[in-house]
């Protein structure tokens, strides 16, 4: 797991990262207006929020 803090202009986001895997089934968006399971070699086409960027980066790092 991994734990991130950001501060935007509008205030504090905490994220709680988890490492998982799909097993099967079909997932569904609660709480959330989509989501995607993609290769990691995909994420560098995602626009993504300033307090996501360090994980993508660590993802990244990771996978080379």
């Amino acid at each position: 797991m991994d734990v991130l803090f950001h501060q935007y202009a509008w205030g504090p986001v905490l994220l709680l990262a988890y490492s998982c895997q799909r097993e099967g089934g079909t997932p569904r968006n609660i709480e959330v207006s989509e989501h995607r399971w993609v290769p990691l070699a995909d994420l560098a086409n995602y626009k993504l929020l300033a307090a996501d960027q360090p994980l993508v980066d660590k993802l990244c790092q990771q996978g080379r």
